[in-house]
């Protein structure tokens, strides 16, 4: 992906997860890291925050 886009915010969503999953995906890259069941108010912030190059961590 980021061969193609230099600097896509990528979010990661999962329904299985632990912290260390969290921190690794983070680690690689990753713009944020949301768990199923997802509260849409949490993703809408999230989205937002990506679209204005704002980073979780």
């Amino acid at each position: 992906i980021k061969e193609k886009t230099p600097s896509p915010q990528v979010i990661l969503l999962t329904g299985h997860s632990s912290v260390q999953d969290a921190e690794k995906g983070m680690g690689l890259g990753a713009f944020d890291y949301l768990m199923k069941p997802i509260k849409i108010d949490e993703l809408i912030d999230v989205l937002r925050s990506a679209g204005a190059g704002k980073g979780e961590g």
